[in-house]
């Protein structure tokens, strides 16, 4: 059975590359061994990655451990390296570094989080891609002719971090199988069916953090709120010399990363992490699943640095949270609490509820000096779940229940003064 890492019995498994061939090394703590296969105590017997997979650049593994490093300057490490080859504000950097460093933990904790990396064509996201697969644990680079299978079947015998470059916005929808199973993998259990050549349906694991380049936002809310969201910018080559960044990323640079692979690859087998974990953070967020994704990434950073990295992590995620396109769903969801608020408290119990979009228009218009295409309002409102109809030369939106004020109030974190 082929598997890139394993941990069984206390003992880390993990393929890498030794003497121009893929072995195991097995480490229990004390003492570390390389074999050709790993047999379980049940009898299984399991086999390193396949050579193809790291030969064709698919997948990145790390090469022998450094024992010797300590978690704060590998920490440090990974920033310079993030800093010194993309140009991105601080905060970014702040985040890729975390999530860079996470990744080799991400099996001790519940949650993965993933990074949303959004820019139009020739922002940088690629080498965000390009960074983190000489960066990360066990890098799968997935490229861009992404289906479901190489997602769900490549997770399940690498179980690393996967990168997935121009993710499309039609392969965002809910509905979407690609969605789903990008879903499934953020939580530990995270887990898809698929039926064999037997027509047995065999389970396969989706577990892993994950990195998502994309021109647009996805669809699906749900997506969406297993994310740190980083956007990227155009730099012209005179800035990009300017800072100093390389046009390209050279062996020499390669060599650099994976001597801060083979440290990270050290702390891991160290299970540094632990004592970290045992940590308190607070955070502000009063998103459940904003909390969650901190407190997966920021429970295993290096203790030295811990809350000022999370202090950083939150205000990025916080940041990434207010988008041009959430205001305008936060205000019109604001808007029709109100309205369902002010039909609920005068007993008349007319339900359903319904609105113009012409009088959502005006309202935002008047209320928060926000002017959009009667379009874009529909779309939002779309977006948000609700159904419309014509009316008139418009549309018009239909409320057919008051739960809808308690949804809205606690999807856009809204008062009950709304």
């Amino acid at each position: 059975m082929e598997r890139t890492h394993l941990r069984i019995n206390g003992k880390f498994i993990q393929s890498i590359m030794k003497d121009g061939r893929i072995q195991y090394l097995v480490h229990d703590g004390a003492s570390t061994q390389y074999l050709d296969t790993y047999q379980a105590l049940d009898g299984t017997e399991y086999e390193p990655i396949y050579k193809e997979y790291v030969s064709t650049g698919c997948v990145v593994l790390p090469g022998e451990p450094d024992f010797n490093a300590k978690p704060i300057d590998v920490c440090l490490s990974v920033r310079k390296f993030w800093a010194d080859n993309l140009l991105m504000d601080n905060l970014s950097i702040d985040v890729l570094t975390a999530f860079t460093y996470f990744s080799w933990f991400y099996d001790s904790t519940e949650t993965a989080p993933y990074l949303l990396v959004i820019g139009d064509l020739g922002t940088a996201k690629t080498r965000v891609l390009d960074i983190a697969k000489m960066l990360c644990f066990n890098a799968t680079m997935l490229g861009t002719a992404v289906t479901e299978a190489n997602i769900f079947r490549l997770q399940h015998i690498v179980r690393g971090t996967q990168l997935i470059d121009e993710f499309e916005r039609k392969q965002s929808d809910k509905s979407s199988a690609i969605t789903q199973i990008l879903n499934s993998g953020y939580m530990r259990n995270g887990t898809v069916l698929r039926c064999d050549e037997n027509n047995k349906p065999r389970p396969y694991k989706t577990f892993g953090p994950k990195i998502i380049a994309t021109r647009s936002m996805p669809d699906d809310d749900a997506l969406i709120s297993r994310c740190f969201i980083l956007s990227t910018k155009r730099k012209t080559v005179k800035e990009l010399k300017a800072n100093n960044i390389p046009l390209e990323l050279s062996d020499k640079l390669r060599k650099q990363a994976a001597l801060i692979r083979s440290k990270l690859f050290g702390l891991r087998l160290r299970q540094v992490q632990v004592s970290a974990q045992n940590n308190k953070l607070y955070f502000k967020s009063q998103r459940p699943r904003d909390k969650q994704l901190l407190v997966s990434m920021l429970s295993v950073q290096p203790e030295a640095i811990q809350s000022i990295l999370a202090e950083q992590v939150e205000r990025a995620l916080a940041q990434s949270r207010s988008t041009p396109q959430l205001e305008l769903e936060s205000n019109i969801a604001k808007l029709l609490c109100a309205k369902i608020n002010k039909t609920v408290s005068s007993k008349t119990n007319s339900m359903p509820i319904t609105i113009t979009i012409n009088e959502i228009k005006a309202h935002l218009a008047k209320g928060y000096q926000m002017h959009h295409y009667s379009k874009t309002i529909a779309n939002a409102c779309r977006k948000m779940g609700f159904e419309l109809e014509r009316y008139n030369k418009g549309m018009r939106l239909i409320i057919n229940s008051a739960d809808t004020m308690d949804d809205l109030m606690e999807k856009y974190l809204i008062g009950k003064a709304a």
